[in-house]
């Protein structure tokens, strides 16, 4: 009969007619021990450590606990504001920034998400004093999976101009 090498095993299948019960069981053992011993074993491609990571984020921004947002952040992140021409650097500055926003944005859901290797895409609908916006947060990693950069978008313009009034007279020095 035919054979064919499975590698996941390292065993041989026969292809054709039947196996012994034992020899099924032999290779379903293996199979089992082979998946088990792979799920145990830390992933070489980070993947599914950013995606917790993105999976904190999004529910730490939509819990508001901006404490463990900031935590999040990486100590030299790089924001880049919708209102702004320039980015602002640092955990700091940057969690300040966030918690400012958090008490202008309201109503804030998400309701897509993209994924690609340590690139994040969310996008999300917001209300902002009396208008609706809808924007996305662009979100890079680094190699510990922290945020590294975070660029926000919002749309439409009126809402992008009540965002800008609204964190001007908080950010604007007393």
């Amino acid at each position: 009969p035919a054979t064919r090498h499975d590698t996941r095993t390292s065993s041989t299948v026969r292809m054709r007619g039947t196996l012994p019960r034992a020899a099924v069981a032999e290779n379903v053992a293996s199979v089992t021990h082979a998946w088990a011993r792979d799920a145990a074993r830390p992933t070489r491609e980070p993947r599914l450590r950013y995606a917790a990571r993105m999976q904190s984020f999004r529910r730490a921004v939509e819990a508001r606990d901006l404490a463990a947002l900031t935590l999040l952040l990486a100590p030299d992140v790089e924001f880049w504001s919708p209102v702004s021409h320039q980015p602002y650097h640092g955990r700091e500055v940057v969690g300040f920034i966030l918690a400012t926003v958090a008490q202008v944005f309201t109503e804030l859901t998400y309701v897509d998400e993209l994924e690609s290797g340590t690139h994040s895409m969310l996008r999300f609908v917001v209300r902002i004093g009396d208008r609706r916006g809808e924007g996305v947060d662009l979100i890079e990693r680094n190699g510990d999976g922290l945020v590294q950069k975070l660029t926000v978008m919002v749309r439409p313009l009126s809402a992008l101009q009540a965002l800008a009034a609204q964190m001007g007279a908080r950010l604007q020095p007393s």
